[in-house]
C-alpha cells in the first residue's frame, strides 16, 4: 500500500509540473495543435514517469561474524490500521466517479434510442429538446431544436461540433477523465481537464474560421449566447468558455520560438527524480581479520641467522633500511621510523636489515651516543650523521658495562665524532 500511495503522489507531482509549464508559457499562445499534443503527452508521462525510481547504490563492507541474527517476523500493526481506511476511502472515490460516467453513458444511449438520429457522412445528428445547449459525444452531435437560432448560427454551431468529432476530441477527454478518476483527490488533475476542454474549443474555432467564416460574425454568435450546462463528461459544447474564446479569436498568431518552453520539462523531471531518489544499500561480508595495534614509537625488529643470512623481515608501508655491523649473535635494535637512505658502515661485512614494523623488546637495551648514555626513546639525532652502530649482547655487554648492559648495548657513533 505504501508503494501505491507513493506512486499516486508522484503522478500528482508530475501532473502539477506539466500544468504549471502550460499555464505559464503555453496557454495564451495560438499554436493550439501543439498545445493539444503537450497536454496529452503530459497525462501519459504523469502515469509512466513515476514507474521509474532513480536508485543510488551504496556498498558497505561488514566483517564476518560468528553469530547469527534471527529474522524478526512482523505481525499486524494495529497502529497502521488507519492506512486501510484511507485506501478504502480512495477506492470508494474511484468507484463513485466510474459509476457517474457509466450512468452518463447509459443516459446518452437511452436518449439516442428514444429520439433517434440522422446519419450524415462521418457523424450522426441528434435533434432533441432535452438539452439547452448543443454538444458532441463521440461521433454524435446533439442539436437543441428548441433554441431560437438563425440559419447562420445553426450552421456555425454544426461546423464547430463537427470539428470536435473529426479531430477525435472525445479520445482526449476519455483519457483525461480516466486520469481524473484515479487522481480524483488531486485538484491539479481537474484543472488539467479544464485546460484540455478549453484547448479543444480553440481548435474547433480555428477549424471553423479556416473554412472561410468571418471572425466578426463568429464572435457575434458567441457573444449572443451564454455558456451552456455540461451534461456529460465526454462531450464538447459550443457555448463553453465563451469569453476566453472571444479573446483568443482576436489574438495575433504566436511565434514558434515560444514552443521552446517545453524544454523546461527536462530540468523539472531531473528535479523530480532527484526528489524521489532512493538509496540502495548493498552489504558485502568480508572475512574477519586479526587487528594488530601499532605502537607509537614505530618499533623495529631484525633477525639474522648464524650463517649471516636474513632470517625474518617485516615490511611496513615505508620500510626503513640500514646496513649495520654484527658483533656476535642476532641483535635487536630500535631505528627511527622516518625514511633514510642506506649507509655502508665500517667494520665487517656481516649485516642485517632494519625494518620499522616489528615489535620492540619489553626491556630496552643501553643506548650510548658518542659514549654518552641517552634514553631509549631519543629521536633528535639526524640519521644521516650516523657513522657506526655497534651492538653488544649478553656476556660481552655485561662484561664491559655491568648490570646496565644486561639487555644489550647499542653504541652509536656520529660522523662528526669519528672525524675527530
Amino acid at each position: 500500500m505504501d508503494g501505491l500511495a507513493l506512486y499516486l503522489l508522484k503522478c500528482a507531482v508530475c501532473n502539477a509540473v506539466f500544468l504549471g509549464i502550460y499555464a505559464c508559457f503555453l496557454k495564451n499562445q495560438t499554436f493550439f495543435r501543439f498545445n493539444r499534443h503537450f497536454l496529452i503527452t503530459g497525462i501519459l508521462l504523469s502515469v509512466l514517469l513515476p514507474l521509474y525510481t532513480y536508485t543510488h547504490v551504496v556498498t558497505l563492507e561488514v566483517r564476518e561474524s560468528g553469530t547469527t541474527n534471527a529474522l524478526e517476523t512482523t505481525g499486524f500493526d494495529a497502529g497502521s490500521l488507519w492506512i486501510y481506511f484511507v485506501f478504502a476511502g480512495y477506492g470508494l472515490g474511484v468507484l463513485f466517479f466510474v459509476g457517474r460516467y457509466l450512468f452518463g453513458l447509459i443516459k446518452i444511449r437511452a436518449l439516442i434510442h428514444r429520439t433517434g438520429y440522422r446519419a450524415v457522412e462521418d457523424y450522426r445528428l441528434v435533434n432533441t429538446e432535452n438539452f439547452k445547449s448543443s454538444f458532441s459525444v463521440f461521433n454524435y452531435i446533439f442539436m437543441d431544436r428548441s433554441a431560437d437560432l438563425s440559419s447562420i448560427e445553426k450552421e456555425l454551431i454544426l461546423s464547430h461540433e463537427l470539428a470536435h468529432v473529426r479531430q477525435h476530441h472525445w479520445a482526449d477527454l476519455l483519457l483525461a477523465q480516466l486520469f481524473c478518476t484515479l487522481q480524483w483527490f488531486n485538484p491539479f488533475a481537474w484543472l488539467y481537464l479544464k485546460e484540455i476542454r478549453e484547448n479543444h474549443e480553440f481548435l474547433a474555432d480555428q477549424a471553423v474560421l479556416a473554412q472561410g467564416t468571418s471572425a466578426a460574425v463568429y464572435r457575434a454568435v458567441l457573444v449572443n449566447h451564454c455558456i451552456g450546462t455540461r451534461v456529460f463528461s465526454f462531450s464538447s459544447s459550443f457555448f463553453k468558455y465563451g469569453m476566453p474564446r472571444i479573446k483568443m479569436l482576436s489574438r495575433a498568431s504566436s511565434g514558434g520560438i515560444n514552443k521552446m518552453a517545453v524544454v523546461l520539462i527536462l530540468p523539472a523531471m531531473g528535479l523530480f527524480y532527484w526528489s524521489f531518489a532512493e538509496t540502495s544499500v548493498i552489504v558485502k561480508t568480508v572475512p574477519a581479520k586479526q587487528v594488530v595495534s601499532a605502537m607509537r614509537s614505530v618499533p623495529a625488529k631484525v633477525a639474522v641467522s648464524e650463517e649471516q643470512e636474513l632470517a625474518r623481515v617485516s615490511l611496513p608501508a615505508q620500510p626503513v633500511k640500514r646496513v649495520v655491523k654484527r658483533i656476535a649473535n642476532p641483535a635487536v635494535i630500535v631505528a627511527k621510523p622516518n625514511p633514510v637512505e642506506a649507509d655502508t658502515l665500517k667494520a665487517s661485512t656481516e649485516s642485517a636489515v632494519v625494518s620499522s614494523s616489528a615489535n620492540i623488546a619489553s626491556t630496552a637495551p643501553l643506548y650510548l651516543l658518542d659514549g654518552v648514555e641517552v634514553p631509549p626513546n631519543f629521536n633528535n639525532i639526524d640519521q644521516n650523521t650516523i657513522a657506526e652502530i655497534h651492538v653488544l649482547k649478553e656476556e660481552s655487554a655485561v662484561k664491559e658495562f655491568g648490570e646496565r648492559g644486561r639487555n644489550g648495548v647499542v653504541m652509536i657513533y656520529t660522523k662528526k665524532n669519528r672525524a675527530l
